[in-house]
């Protein structure tokens, strides 16, 4: 008796490019889920930033008689010593007024959007452009006739100081402090509540309440003068 012979099954081209599809397919379908999720991930890292910051602003005020940093400005009312970020290139980070009550080893990372790309490349440029790069911003309204409307420390025309106090807010759970200012407008630790806030956490921003707690706005909510003016 002849032996046999073993067969063999290969698959043909046609059935190749089917299994191909499929596969292209269903990256395609699994890519959008996978990329959401990692934006969650690093919009859950941004609010703890928040929390952390938040934090250090309340153990601040323990030991400033309740009265609320600097803004961190660029022009109007900065560079000062009461700053609630050094940011500038020729000043030390952990420095500033809310660095020593952070928990941990100090990180300028905290004070970045793990999401926020145009952070990271105003950074490689800092030396020659000065360059703010950093995410977050600390409220704080144009001074009128002398009156420093909150939340940040201000100058008045003398160039004397108008700190705010935390008693002056009437709603600290509805106050936005900190918040995620828009990359096309951000250039100094300073938001001002008319200015746009980001919309890259699925058309939301990052915020940090004077009460402390942190959630996802929209840029609306933010421009409302009843979540940011603190006497209202």
């Amino acid at each position: 008796m002849k032996p046999r012979r073993r067969t063999t099954t290969a698959f043909t081209l046609l059935e190749l490019l089917v299994v191909i599809g499929i596969i292209g397919i269903l990256a395609g379908l699994l890519l959008p889920v996978l990329s959401r999720a990692k934006e969650k991930a690093r919009q859950t890292k941004c609010l703890s930033n928040f929390k952390q910051l938040g934090m250090a602003f309340h153990l601040y005020l323990e030991e400033s008689r309740e009265f609320l940093p600097a803004p961190g400005s660029k022009t109007a009312y900065g560079p000062l010593p009461e700053d609630w970020i050094h940011w500038q290139y020729n000043r030390n980070p952990a420095s500033s007024a809310i660095a020593p009550h952070l928990a941990g080893a100090f990180s300028t990372n905290l004070f970045r959007c793990p999401s926020d790309q145009d952070a990271e490349r105003r950074a490689r440029f800092l030396m020659l452009t000065n360059a703010y790069v950093f995410s977050y911003a600390f409220s704080g309204i144009r001074v009128t006739s002398d009156v420093n409307a909150g939340l940040a420390l201000a100058l008045d025309s003398q160039g004397r100081k108008l700190p705010f106090a935390l008693s002056k807010v009437k709603n600290p759970s509805s106050i936005i402090m900190l918040a995620e200012e828009d990359s096309s407008v951000v250039n100094d630790g300073r938001w001002y509540p008319s200015s746009p806030l980001t919309t890259r956490h699925n058309a939301k921003g990052n915020v940090g309440f004077v009460d402390g707690h942190v959630e996802g706005v929209s840029p609306a909510f933010a421009r409302n003068p009843v979540n940011s003016v603190p006497e209202l």
